[in-house]
């Protein structure tokens, strides 16, 4: 990356860091702490996620294992470390592939109008009618389990909202004074389109990124329970809970750890997004 992008990211977090109330402030420097720490921490330690050690086999929490073993004696910790890792990873590609597909579908729905919008919208109503959830299975399962189509299938059912979002949104933007004036000196639509318009649709996608990545992870983390998101020797949170869930009652701390991380980092997720909401309806009104 370079210096001169890294400049704007810092300009952007101090543009939007100020802005946000004492829940949604906390909510990002925990959300970044633990994400960082899932990628720097386990550089340092000399266990890997799938070092597996029978002989120990599961063991509580000690000073050694600080979230104790799993069955095949790995660690707890590091695994679930890993599994934050791999479940923010999914939850972020997949959004930028929803985000993406409903930027784009919504946008030339919203600015071409007419019977194309209808009909584009009347698809979009009929996707809602489909069990989302059965729908991704079925893509997994015709496609294969493999963890980059995981992005594209989840991104493939939670386009349609922020679609309908971002078409409500372009209805007004293009009715302001600066479209007009592309249009009349010859822009063509696309370049109107990717210069003019899709450009003041940030602010709205940001915040519904935010509220998309918990529904993602969500989603994922249900996925990987049935056995058809994240395939063994990897795993996620969903991998880790559905490990847990099977030995629960010999041993809780299999779910205990990444069922609270997991929990923990929706509800931050969630804290997040409704500051950026609160931003955004106080701007508006």
């Amino acid at each position: 990356m370079k210096i001169n992008e890294i400049g704007k990211y810092k300009s952007l977090i101090k543009k939007i860091t100020p802005e946000l109330n004492k829940k949604g402030k906390w909510a990002l420097l925990l959300l970044l702490t633990i994400i960082l720490s899932s990628f720097i921490v386990p550089t340092f330690l000399n266990i890997t996620y799938d070092e597996q050690n029978l002989e120990l086999g599961a063991v509580k929490p000690s000073y050694e294992h600080w979230f104790g073993t799993d069955l095949l004696g790995r660690d707890l910790f590091v695994r679930t470390l890993y599994g934050i890792k791999i479940s923010f990873w999914v939850g972020l590609c997949a959004t930028v592939v929803a985000l993406l597909i409903g930027v784009t579908y919504g946008s030339i729905s919203g600015y071409i109008g007419g019977w194309v919008d209808t009909w584009m919208m009347y698809f979009v109503d009929i996707l809602y009618t489909m069990p989302f959830t059965m729908f991704v299975i079925i893509l997994m399962t015709f496609f294969g389990r493999n963890f980059y189509l995981l992005f594209i299938a989840i991104g493939a059912v939670e386009w349609l909202t922020m679609a309908r979002i971002v078409r409500g949104k372009v209805l007004s933007i293009k009715q302001q004074e600066f479209v007009y004036s592309a249009k009349a000196l010859g822009f063509s639509t696309p370049r109107i389109l990717f210069k003019h318009v899709i450009p003041n649709l940030l602010n709205i996608v940001i915040v519904y990124t935010t509220l998309t990545i918990p529904q993602v992870i969500l989603l994922e983390a249900f996925l990987s329970f049935l056995g058809l998101g994240v395939q063994p020797p990897m795993c996620s949170l969903g991998v880790l809970i559905r490990e847990g869930v099977e030995v629960m009652e010999e041993y809780p701390w299999l779910l205990l750890f990444p069922g609270c991380f997991f929990v923990f980092i929706l509800l931050l997720l969630n804290l997040l997004g409704d500051s950026l909401q609160d931003i955004r309806n106080e701007k508006i009104g």
